[in-house]
């Protein structure tokens, strides 16, 4: 969500005889008096339901996930999640009450006390109604309680797990509505304006992937964001989706540049998005129950400062939003100067242009309030106005409230929609609170044909023109040509590696691909000019990663102008391997979606429950043990060549013990006469729970595998440290040799001047002859 602006203010922390300190940190005080006088004169919501309102704001957040629609595991998470989890958690809390609730005792901000303490109290999880398909769900437990509590570790250990593999995302209730009311579809361009820390952004993607058969969709998510260390936590978020439709971008939002399609020599167009999510920095004052020290620092004047560029940011969405396309406006904060003041301006800057857009339907079951149609501002000292001219008597706040921030008529704001907008408060249903705007940009009524004879049209009348439209161009009016502002120049940034794409010069394409092709048995219509590597020349390479057609074609047309962060698939990374027909690039997990479909060699298909669970949970199975059927496919597939290879349950015929439309497929290594799966003991232990292996043999298989993981690691640092020892011993002897050899021409040099026979002229002459001659040659090796 729009992330809370960084506060400097430091007051108001428990101070003197009631000063205590949680670890290193003061308790604060969850109490602001000018929070509190503002919002109750601003009538959001009914008097007495203004206690409820801050009692609720003073409680930690409950727990709250997101199962990954698009993956094909998500039915057996959700499955896994009801059998397994929530009942234990049903048969812990109420055989165990006291003990669930001892163990709570003490251990910082808790729910369970709150919900298991009260008679009569409902199950502490429940799904949320308004997230589609029982993909979303509420746990009443804080973080604290999640950590701490010994009860919960197992459960824990499976939200950790689960959202390493992608199967989870952990997010807060209110983050997921602004992706939901955009209506994603597989072949939109959507551009997230301000996107770290990604779980809105993973939405987006997960949306273009709604068809699990089609797992390269024509559309793609250009996701940016300011700062660049925040690039590289979203980075993170991201690539465990294992998407080549996105890519991360490093950019003022308030001024991101034009990203274009070269069309012919100076004629070019501007990509326009169909959906674009403006999820913009904010005070945060919706952020109470997650970011406790907002309490301590919240200030009217914070919000007046930001709402300047808040609304820069939406303007440049609107610009960049294709006709009839979508965009959403959205804060974590409460304050109409950061909502409904931005929006309105909105309305004026582009009227006519764009509209409110009714989106409560889209969210059945939750709980909002309309957005305002009059509101007031707060001066530094509590004072309150209600219009711009009150304002005139306090000089002091000329420069920080302007009249941009005042509501207009009610009659005007009625007639512009803007109770269309959504506050979502959190004492209505135990969330955070947030505020949502949908808008419409409405279509140009004049249209033309973006076709290349128009094109070459234009570049007769002038080389200047630049054409606004999408990848598809049907929509665009050339008398609306949006060009992006000044960019701001981005301090304290890193040096990119380049991206650089297979061609007919580069390394991959010359030497390494005819091996891989045939080794993998690559079907001749694999895109292989969507690969790419990170860096210069294209030589070296250690990774290659895919990305679809579109990415490829943005990077290529605007490498010189967008500062590129992440993008692609890893399919493919270099090993060392031994042998005459050895393939130097082993295939990697991350991308086994995509280059499943191409291989027609190293696929062997498991057809028996019994031999898929044998290689998940062994270290190093022997292939003697596995099925006649899969040893034969090995010989006939793998051709006794070393190194890695895919194993899948996806055949014309399912596999007994799994549901008809699952199918598991990983990577494995292929040794002498072992196999080895290249995946880590989380996943491990998913497939053998979706197979119903017992919970026992997978426990032992993990502590088995650990426990050889470990003595392989000490292994290798010993080996490195005997090589380390022996390598400075060679050195030490290297350096001592020298010093001898140099004290033995010492000796000899002296040696030979006093054994001259100063009598004998030609026994002295070729002395010093020999000298002379020695000399040049035996210096330098002495040094």
């Amino acid at each position: 969500m729009g992330r809370p602006r960084r506060w400097k203010n430091k007051k108001n922390t428990e101070k003197g005889e009631a000063h205590h300190k949680q670890g290193s940190y003061d308790i604060i005080v969850k109490k602001n008096e000018h929070f509190e006088k503002y919002y109750k004169q601003l009538n959001l919501m009914p008097e007495e339901e203004f206690e409820d309102f801050l009692n609720v704001l003073r409680q930690p957040l409950p727990l709250t996930f997101r199962i990954t629609s698009y993956k094909s595991y998500a039915s057996e998470t959700l499955r896994i999640l009801k059998e397994k989890h929530f009942k234990y958690i049903d048969e812990i809390t109420t055989e165990n009450k006291e003990e669930v609730l001892e163990a709570s005792a003490n251990k910082g901000a808790s729910l369970i006390r709150n919900n298991l303490g009260k008679e009569g109290s409902s199950s502490i999880y429940k799904c949320l109604s308004w997230h589609p398909n029982e993909l979303a769900w509420q746990v009443n437990l804080s973080r604290q309680d999640v950590r701490k509590n010994k009860h919960f570790d197992e459960f824990k250990q499976f939200l950790i797990n689960q959202t390493e593999n992608g199967n989870l995302n952990r997010q807060e209730a209110v983050s997921m509505i602004p992706p939901l009311i955009l209506d994603v579809k597989p072949e939109h361009l959507v551009l997230d304006m301000c996107a770290a820390p990604g779980s809105k952004t993973a939405q987006l993607i997960e949306f273009l992937h709604q068809d699990r058969n089609n797992p390269i969709p024509q559309g793609l998510v250009v996701a940016n964001d300011l700062e660049n260390k925040r690039c590289y936590l979203l980075m993170h978020q991201l690539k465990r989706l294992e998407s080549p439709n996105f890519m991360i971008i490093n950019h003022d939002s308030s001024s991101l540049p034009n990203f274009r399609i070269d069309l012919n020599e100076n004629l070019n167009k501007n990509v326009m998005y169909d959906r674009i999510l403006a999820d913009v920095p904010c005070s945060g004052d919706g952020t109470f129950r997650k970011n406790v020290d907002v309490w301590t620092k919240w200030n009217f004047s914070h919000t007046c400062n930001l709402h300047g560029i808040q609304f820069r940011i939406a303007k440049r969405a609107v610009e960049l939003l294709k006709p009839g396309g979508l965009m959403v406006y959205s804060t974590c904060s409460l304050n109409p100067v950061e909502n409904e003041a931005v929006v309105y301006n909105l309305l004026l800057k582009f009227k006519g242009e764009i509209e409110l857009v009714e989106a409560r339907d889209k969210l059945p079951g939750l709980k909002t309030l309309n957005g305002l149609l009059k509101w007031n501002v707060m001066g530094k000292k509590g004072e309150i106005f209600d219009n711009i001219q009150q304002v005139g008597k306090y000089p002091q706040y000329e420069h920080l409230l302007r009249n941009y921030m005042f509501p207009p008529e009610e009659s005007v704001a009625r007639e512009l929609n803007l109770d269309r907008c959504i506050r979502v408060l959190p004492h209505h249903q135990d969330t955070g609170g947030f505020f949502i705007t949908l808008i419409r940009k409405l279509p140009i009524v004049k249209q033309v044909d973006l076709d290349v004879n128009y094109l070459n049209e234009q570049k007769e009348e002038t080389q200047s023109t630049v054409v606004v439209d999408s990848f598809n161009p049907p929509e665009a009016d050339t008398s609306r040509v949006m060009k992006a502002p000044p960019a701001k120049k981005l301090k304290h940034v890193f040096e990119e590696n380049p991206f650089k794409f297979m061609d007919s010069d580069s390394q991959l394409l010359q030497e390494d691909w005819p091996k891989v092709k045939e080794f993998f048995g690559i079907r001749d219509d694999f895109p292989i000019d969507q690969l790419l590597t990170r860096n210069k020349k294209g030589e070296n390479i250690k990774n290659v990663y895919f990305v679809s057609k579109q990415i490829r074609q943005l990077t290529e047309s605007n490498g010189d102008r967008i500062k590129f962060i992440n993008m692609g698939v890893p399919i493919f990374s270099r090993a060392e391997i031994k042998g005459q027909n050895a393939c130097e690039l082993r295939v990697l997990q991350e991308g086994i979606d995509i280059v499943i479909n191409y291989f027609t060699k190293r696929l062997v298909r498991l057809k028996e429950r019994s031999d898929l669970i044998k290689i998940l949970s062994e270290s190093m199975p022997s292939i003697e043990e596995l099925s006649q059927d899969v040893q034969d496919q090995i010989k006939l597939q793998c051709n006794g060549l070393y190194g890695s290879f895919i194993l899948t349950t996806k055949s014309e015929t399912p596999t007994p013990g799994l549901a008809d439309e699952l199918s598991i497929s990983f990577i494995a290594w292929l040794g002498k006469s072992t196999i080895r799966p290249l995946i880590n003991v989380p996943t491990r232990s998913f497939f053998l729970t979706i197979l119903s292996v017992d919970k026992a043999i997978i426990d032992q298989m993990t502590s088995k595998i650990k426990e050889e993981d470990r003595i392989n690691s000490e292994k290798s640092l010993k080996t490195n440290l005997h090589y380390q020892a022996r390598l400075k011993e060679q050195e030490e002897k290297n350096k001592q040799s020298l010093l001898d050899e140099k004290d033995n021409q010492d000796l000899i040099e002296q040696f030979k001047s006093d054994d001259v026979d100063d009598d004998d002229d030609d026994a002295d002459e070729e002395g010093q002859t020999d000298e002379q001659e020695n000399s040049p040659e035996e210096e330098p090796m002495n040094e």
